[in-house]
């Protein structure tokens, strides 16, 4: 034992206990499911296609919470969507790390690589600032990871639907084979007393 400690020292038994105490202390994320050994009726990755993943998509339409002052953000409906896929698919990762010089994350990844799906809201899609940085994103996982497996569902009003920036959306994601879906949701103000 003492050739062990020696060859060792004490930086390497302090970074083996703090990975230890890591693996003990860790909860599981919704990255990271631990129920995915109770529902085996989910689709494996080598048996999903594109066509089912876009089923899932027209499928999906988020409640409102409440609690929240307008009743959806972005990450509300982002956890909705999750819990959605994962009922049908037995691999989604949230947040999945795209390689490149920024380093950005796409919303969903589904069964490893066959498909990447962007969430947004609307309302930040209506300035130019917002617009380019979607675009960007969206060239960047085309490219790096997706190629015609990507889509992008945008959540916000009728009247959203409408604007002509939205419509530049639109027209940018046919014209690069992006799926592109608008989903209306109805936001409300809540009453403040």
């Amino acid at each position: 034992m003492d050739e062990i400690f020696a060859w060792i020292g004490t930086p390497g038994l302090i970074v083996i206990g703090v990975y230890f105490y890591y693996l003990i202390t860790k909860k599981p994320s919704d990255k990271e499911d631990e129920d995915d050994l109770h529902n085996d009726n989910r689709i494996i990755n080598s048996r999903v296609n594109f066509d089912m993943i876009m089923d899932q998509v027209d499928n999906f339409q988020p409640l409102a919470d409440n609690k929240l002052p307008t009743g959806f953000t972005e990450t509300s409906i982002q956890k909705q969507f999750y819990v959605h896929l994962k009922k049908t698919f037995k691999t989604v990762t949230r947040e999945y790390g795209i390689e490149g010089v920024v380093g950005k994350k796409i919303d969903f990844d589904i069964a490893s690589g066959k498909a990447g799906i962007e969430l947004k809201m609307s309302k930040h899609l209506l300035r130019s600032k917002g617009y380019y940085s979607l675009k960007g994103q969206l060239t960047e996982y085309q490219t790096k990871k997706y190629n015609n497996n990507l889509v992008l569902i945008v959540f916000g009003s009728k009247d959203d639907k409408e604007n002509t920036m939205m419509q530049e959306v639109n027209i940018f994601c046919k014209k690069n084979n992006i799926e592109f879906r608008y989903k209306i949701i109805r936001e409300f103000k809540q009453d403040t007393v």
